[in-house]
């Protein structure tokens, strides 16, 4: 009777070894599959950031041009007294402006949109640095994301 209840006793705490064995295996799959997603993620948004800032700077060197003949056009306007080169002049400074415009307009969507990128990177990155503040072993980032990263 004794060497019955000393072997349950023994497959018992075997069991319980082997659960706490596997369910530990299963937590640490999951965290760093939950990290390789949320570097993927952060990864993702970098890259939106870095093309707005370039269609962003894009557009600010339209708006640039379209001021600049817009300025030309208005000191032509100034120098001549011909009523249909007025008129020609006219059109293109309404022209210009209406560019002008619809580039301004675009030019404050793209910061917008930076903004929430900006916002959503540091979330993530707050996030990010909260883990490794708990102590969680986490993939250290490439030099290239370093690089990003600054």
């Amino acid at each position: 009777m004794l060497d019955i209840s000393l072997s349950t006793i023994i497959l018992s705490i075997s069991a319980l070894a082997l659960g706490i064995g596997i369910g530990w295996w299963i937590s640490t799959v999951r965290r760093i599959q939950q990290d390789t997603l949320t570097h993927q993620e952060l990864r993702g948004l970098r890259h939106q950031y870095d093309c707005a800032v370039e269609e962003n700077n894009r557009l600010r060197q339209q708006i640039k041009q379209v001021e600049e003949n817009r300025a030309k056009a208005v000191s032509l306007l100034d120098a001549t007294n011909d009523y249909g080169y007025f008129l020609e002049t006219r059109k293109a400074l309404e022209d210009s402006r209406k560019r002008s415009e619809s580039h301004l307009k675009k030019l404050q969507e793209q910061e917008q949109h930076i903004v929430k990128l900006t916002s959503i990177i540091q979330s993530i990155q707050s996030e990010h640095d909260a883990k490794i503040g708990r102590g969680l072993n986490l993939p250290t980032p490439t030099p290239i994301e370093s690089a990003r990263r600054s």
